[in-house]
């Protein structure tokens, strides 16, 4: 399969899942480790700013996934430069514990952007 054909697939795809939440998907999750971002975060990151542009970014809550209690809640210089561009939304969770905090933070998103959601349109139109 050529690149081209997974560019397409993944865009077809991309289309499928967004139609299916009417009126349109308020908040897309990032999970990130809690570690230095290597080559394949930062690629996986800049083929959602491909696929989405950068219209995609008041949408995007980042979630810090951490492993134990005992990793600090740092980031690095790279790491912040990347929160800032998704709007710097970012949470640290045990994912096991803290989905309660989650949940308000998201709620909280939705309100900021006045409910505005990513849409099937906004999708198309960030691919012409």
């Amino acid at each position: 399969m050529s690149t081209y054909d997974t560019t397409v697939n993944v865009m077809c795809q991309t289309h499928r899942c967004v139609s299916l939440c009417h009126p349109g998907v308020h908040v897309f999750i990032l999970i990130i480790p809690d570690a230095p971002l290597n080559n394949e975060d930062k690629a996986e990151i800049e083929e959602i700013q491909r696929i989405f542009s950068s219209r995609i970014n008041k949408n995007i809550m980042i979630l810090i996934k951490q492993n134990s209690e005992h990793q600090t809640a740092e980031l690095n210089e790279e790491t912040q430069s990347v929160f800032e561009r998704f709007g710097g939304r970012h949470q640290f969770i045990d994912l096991n514990t803290q989905v309660s905090v989650l949940m308000e933070k998201l709620e909280q998103m939705v309100e900021e952007n006045s409910g505005d959601c990513f849409s099937t349109e906004t999708l198309m139109e960030t691919q012409m």
